[in-house]
Formats: C-alpha cells, sequence, structure tokens
C-alpha cells in the first residue's frame, strides 16, 4: 500500500519540476550577437564611442539585453566606468586595473529597432583601452548536448514550453514517481548517481534561482532540461520502463494490460504531439490550415470556395499546396452534390476527381466530427491524424499483448517514416493505420461487425489497405472461420466498392468508364524506380544543394530493401497475414517510380507505411522465429530509428521540435 509521504512526494516533487520547465526552459531562442568593437580602440579624454550603423543584427535586440565589455589599464587603481546609449546613462562599474578586464552590464534603456545608435564608454582621464564591445541577447552560452543561455535577470526573450506541456509533465512525472526502484542502488552504481544526480539538482535549482540572487537568468533548453530530468529520476525511470515493457501475467488483473497499452498510447502521442505543435507555431502562427498545405491558385480556382471571403479569411494559403488541400476541399461536398447536374465542374474542385473522391473517408470524418462547422475543419483534420497515432499505438500493443509479447511494441509506432511528413502536410495514413490496426483486434477477438467496419473505412481512407484485409480474410478462411472471415473481408470491400461506383456514376458523364479506375501511375518494375533515384542522387540533379533530401534518398531506399529481404524470409518461415501482407507492401514499395513517387523522398515515406506496420505486427511473435529472424527484426528497426531520427530530409527538425539534446 502506497504511503502518505510517498503520494504527498509524488505529487509535490513534479510540481517544483514542471515549475522549472516552464519558467526557465525554452523551446526557441534566437540569440543575437553584435560585435561592435574587437579590435583596441584607445580613450579619447577618458572616452570612447562607438556605433552600431555597420551591424544590422543590432536592430533586433529588445531590452534588457546585454552589454559585454573588456578594457585594458596600465594603472593597478581600480577605476569606475559608465556607459550610455544615445546619450543615456545604462550603467555603471568599478573595474580593476593592470590587466584586461570584463564588465556586463543589461540595457535597460530606449531602444529604436529603426535606427542606428551610438554607445560611449567613459572612464578616467588616464590612458585606457576598450579591446573588445558586444551587444547581445546573453552574457553567455554553452552549446551542443548541453545547451544553456545566461541572460540578463529581467529578460524574457525567450519562448517558454506551453503550459499544457508543463501539466502534461506533472503528470507524467507523479505517476513515474509512484514506481518503486526495483533494487536499490549499490557500490559504484550508487555513488555514480549520486554524484551526476547532485550535479542535476544544482544545475536545476541555479537555474530556477539564478535571477533572485545574481544579475543574470539562467534557462536551459527543453532537451537540456529533459536530459538532466532523466538522469534525476534514472532509477525510477528504469522501473517505469521494466514495468511498461513486462510481458502480461494472466494472474494481473486486466487494467494493468489497458494501462500500459494506454501509457504507450500517450507517449506515442506526445512525440508526435511535439512535432505538430513545432510547426504549427514555428510556421504557421497557430493556424491549424498551414498544415494542410493549402495552395493560392487552388482556393481561388475552387468554384465551391472562391467566392467564400469568409473561408478565405481563416486560411493559410501558399504558393504550393499538397494533397491534404484536396480532403479539405471534399469536406464541403463530401457526396458530390453541389455539382452533381454539371461533374464536369469538379474538375476545378480537385485535379483528379474520380481519384480523390474515392478515398472519401478522410474527409467524412472531419465532416462528422467537427459537426458540419467549417471552421473547425482545418484543426479537426490535423487532430485526427494526431489522435490516430495515438490509437495506433495502442491498438499495436493490445495486439502485441495478445500475442504474449510487451505493450513496449506499441511504441513502434514512433519508428513508421511515413507518419512524420503525414502530419506536417494533412494526409491520413495514420487514421487508415489505426483503423486497420483495430480492425485486426477486433477479428482477432471475433468482433465480426466492427471489424467490418474498421476495415471498410480503412479502405475508404486508403484503398491500398485492401491487401491486408485480403491477407486478413484469406487466412481466416484457410484456418477454418471461413463462413465469417468472408463475409468480413466482403462487406468491407463491398462498401468501398459501393463507393466507388457511387462516384463513377455523379462522373460519368465527364469521365465516362475511366471515372471507375482513376489511380495514379505509381508502379513500375522492380527496383528500377530506385536505381532511377540513386542514379539522380549521383549526378547531382536530386534537389542541388539540399544534401538532405540526398541523404534520404540513399537510405530509405535500402531500408526498404532491408524490409523486403526480412518480409520475404518471414512469409517463408511463418506464412501468418501479416507476414504475408508485409511481402505484399514490400513488394510494392520496391516497385514504386521515380516520376510519381521517388520524385520527392517524402511520397516514398508516405506510401510505404503499410511496411512498417506490417513488419510491426510481425515483431509481436519475435520470440517463435529463429535467430536470425530476430536479428533481422532488430535490426530494421534500428535502421528505421536512424532514419526518422538522423537521415529523413526533414530529421534536423524532427530532433529541434522534440527538444532531443543531440
Amino acid at each position: 500500500m502506497t504511503s502518505g509521504p510517498r503520494i504527498l512526494r509524488a505529487l509535490i516533487l513534479p510540481g517544483l519540476a514542471a515549475l522549472v520547465f516552464q519558467t526557465h526552459a525554452f523551446v526557441d531562442f534566437h540569440p543575437i550577437r553584435a560585435k561592435v568593437v574587437q579590435a583596441p580602440v584607445p580613450a579619447t579624454d577618458g572616452l570612447v564611442r562607438v556605433t552600431t550603423a555597420r551591424f544590422p543584427q543590432a536592430r533586433g535586440l529588445h531590452p534588457p539585453f546585454a552589454l559585454i565589455a573588456r578594457i585594458r589599464t596600465p594603472s593597478s587603481d581600480a577605476s569606475r566606468f559608465a556607459v550610455t546609449v544615445d546619450g543615456v546613462p545604462a550603467c555603471e562599474r568599478r573595474v580593476a586595473g593592470g590587466a584586461l578586464r570584463r564588465f556586463d552590464c543589461a540595457v535597460t534603456v530606449a531602444w529604436n529597432p529603426a535606427v542606428d545608435h551610438e554607445v560611449a564608454v567613459k572612464g578616467p582621464a588616464t590612458a585606457w583601452t576598450l579591446e573588445y564591445l558586444e551587444l547581445a541577447t546573453h552574457h553567455g552560452n554553452v552549446t551542443g548536448a548541453q545547451t544553456l543561455f545566461v541572460l540578463p535577470a529581467a529578460s524574457i526573450d525567450y519562448e517558454r514550453p506551453a503550459l499544457g506541456w508543463a501539466l502534461l509533465m506533472w503528470l507524467v512525472l507523479t505517476g513515474i514517481l509512484l514506481f518503486r526502484t526495483p533494487h536499490p542502488l549499490t557500490g559504484w552504481t550508487r555513488l555514480v548517481y549520486r554524484t551526476v544526480a547532485g550535479a542535476a539538482v544544482v544545475v536545476l535549482a541555479v537555474s530556477q534561482c539564478s535571477e533572485r540572487i545574481s544579475d543574470y537568468r539562467v534557462v536551459l533548453a527543453a532537451g537540456t532540461f529533459m536530459l538532466w530530468l532523466a538522469v534525476l529520476l534514472a532509477p525510477r525511470l528504469y522501473a517505469a520502463g521494466r514495468w511498461v515493457a513486462r510481458r502480461d501475467d494472466r494472474s494481473e488483473r486486466r487494467w494493468k494490460s489497458l494501462a500500459r497499452a494506454g501509457l504507450v498510447a500517450l507517449l506515442v502521442l506526445t512525440v508526435f504531439l511535439g512535432l505538430v505543435h513545432a510547426r504549427l507555431w514555428d510556421s504557421y502562427a497557430g493556424n491549424y490550415s498551414g498544415l494542410l498545405l493549402l495552395s493560392r491558385h487552388a482556393f481561388d480556382a475552387n468554384p465551391l470556395l472562391n467566392t467564400r471571403d469568409d473561408v478565405r479569411r481563416t486560411l493559410v494559403l501558399q504558393d504550393n499546396g499538397y494533397d491534404g488541400q484536396f480532403m479539405y476541399f471534399a469536406a464541403f461536398d463530401p457526396f458530390l452534390r453541389a455539382y452533381k447536374d454539371s461533374p464536369s465542374m469538379y474538375r476545378q474542385v480537385m485535379d483528379a476527381a474520380p481519384y480523390r473522391y474515392g478515398r472519401i473517408g478522410y474527409s467524412l470524418l472531419t465532416r462528422v466530427v467537427s459537426g458540419g462547422q467549417w471552421q473547425w475543419y482545418p484543426a479537426t483534420m490535423v487532430w485526427l491524424i494526431l489522435g490516430s497515432t495515438g490509437l495506433a499505438g495502442f491498438l499495436l500493443a493490445r495486439l502485441a499483448q495478445s500475442e504474449g509479447a510487451t505493450a513496449a511494441l506499441g511504441g513502434l509506432v514512433v519508428l513508421i517514416p511515413g507518419f512524420w511528413p503525414s502530419l506536417q502536410s494533412g494526409l491520413p495514413e495514420p487514421i487508415a493505420a489505426a483503423a486497420i490496426l483495430g480492425g485486426m483486434l477486433c477479428y482477432s477477438r471475433r468482433w465480426w461487425v466492427p471489424a467490418g467496419l474498421l476495415f471498410a473505412m480503412a479502405l475508404l481512407v486508403r484503398e491500398t489497405s485492401i491487401f491486408a484485409v485480403a491477407c486478413v480474410a484469406g487466412t481466416g478462411m484457410i484456418s477454418g472461420r471461413r463462413r465469417e472471415a468472408f463475409l468480413v473481408g466482403a462487406f468491407a470491400v463491398s462498401v468501398m466498392l459501393i463507393w466507388r461506383l457511387y462516384v463513377a456514376w455523379i462522373l460519368f458523364p465527364d469521365w465516362g468508364l475511366s471515372g471507375l479506375l482513376c489511380d495514379p501511375p505509381t508502379l513500375g518494375w522492380p527496383f528500377v524506380g530506385i536505381v532511377d533515384l540513386w542514379r539522380s542522387i549521383a549526378h547531382g540533379q536530386y534537389y542541388p544543394g539540399a544534401f538532405e533530401f540526398s541523404r534520404a534518398g540513399v537510405i530509405l531506399p535500402a531500408v526498404l530493401i532491408l524490409g523486403f529481404l526480412l518480409s520475404a524470409a518471414l512469409a517463408i518461415r511463418a506464412p501468418s497475414a501479416t507476414n504475408v501482407a508485409a511481402l505484399v507492401y514490400a513488394l510494392i514499395a520496391i516497385c514504386l517510380n521515380f516520376p510519381a513517387v521517388w520524385v520527392h523522398v517524402g511520397n516514398g515515406q508516405r506510401v510505404t507505411y503499410e511496411l512498417f506496420l506490417m513488419l510491426a505486427l510481425s515483431s509481436a511473435a519475435i520470440r517463435t522465429y529463429p535467430r536470425p529472424l530476430r536479428a533481422g527484426l532488430v535490426t530494421f528497426w534500428c535502421a528505421a530509428a536512424a532514419y526518422v531520427f538522423f537521415g529523413a530530409f526533414d530529421a534536423t527538425y524532427i530532433r529541434s521540435a522534440l527538444a532531443m539534446p543531440f
């Protein structure tokens, strides 16, 4: 039974950590340094005047900012120096003589960024030299794995973490502190831990109290703060990690299994939320429509919306758009009723109306969840995708538990490369993945109707889900449940076919029979698209000057080829529904062509997400495989992690958004 003092500690300590995080950690800080004097300037009659005219970066400063000066005086006596900015006293310091001395102060005078400013340093009438003068946002800093800045005490010129993140941290830490350390630390491990933990406490305490005990404010990068906090809580994090990674015991209560899966889902959601939050505020000032990549030209040419100034005023319109914009447009007319008598008008609504409307699931969900309120469409679309990542993590964890594996496997959702660009461009791959996983979970529990409905939803979001549905239904028919498996698969496919027939019927006067099978030509011969991609990179023609795209274009196909070899071995060794489906998606991945897919490596990430999803499911049975296959799965997921966080074209931004300390 948990003691009262332990519960009290588990509530108070996380609150203190959240306070430090909210007030003295930053998620964004733009350092500015204007080195106004870098060569010695002798004083004339005890005065040195300099101007910021040749330093445009100084215009970005906002009081209070730091002034750092170095002065050399031949006299051994201490002297008093006064600094003025545009004739207004800024600070005064007593400086010891006899050597090069540094002094700092905070400039709080009015600072007009539109004009140049004069800084004057007045000292004794004796000979002295101003060796260095800098105006900056900060007095000093440390960067790298440990990143902190020393600001003037009154400075708040940095972006703090949102209050929601601090509250989430408080909740998570409270849960972690309720775990007991499984084994007490002994010997040298206890000594090392106490030494490092003591340093962490000192760093966090100094940061929190810095402006109260000195003229400086110490702020830590969010990643640095999390690193020190992880060090401080290492034993309890280890205990919590062991609890989550533990396989279910049949004697345990069911709520513990659900709690493990729920915690994994929360961690997955938090990771992706970090990216969405960063992109939302870094690029679009908090406007969710920016994440849908809406083209100004596409909006102005769209007869559904081009007369809607009320809609236009709420949107972030860009020079170039992407596929998410068409799903946004479809939410205004999901059943093609606006121009049912003039179907040719839909050529102005969509670039390929039969294809776009064939994937109506995302738009229809948006319409239903938002209650038909168009003002909520962008936020609804983004949160449907975001919520689906957490739901996919939960469902994958539950499927793993049903196989006797650890719920921690649900965390593999984070390593699916296709989900990261989907979240930044408003595309529904995570929704389709959650629907597939939900259908599989329901199917394994013999909940036939929910399974059929979820599979149907997956097909309405992305028709490529049909291979996973077919493998599940086919395996079920072979294993003896022919009637149920056939009905589930037939229902899901029938819903998709009925909808596509409806779309083709509406658009028939304009598109004819081509409206029934309107899909972009994305496939070619095996490996040809990859070879074309690598040839383009080798010739320096693939996004010249953008090394990150070439890097991603080399690494991702290599990971896919590894996935193909692994899925083939799994399908031969253990031909389950997920292993066979993984092989099908791997074959598709190596057949993707260059003009329609590999022209941008982000397309390759998105359209291959099913391969990673099926191999994540295959990993649930990893204990039943021979050692080479187990090693292959571990290698594959290590390669996927390396690609997402270090090899992808946006890997640097992802690490920054997640405040990773490297």
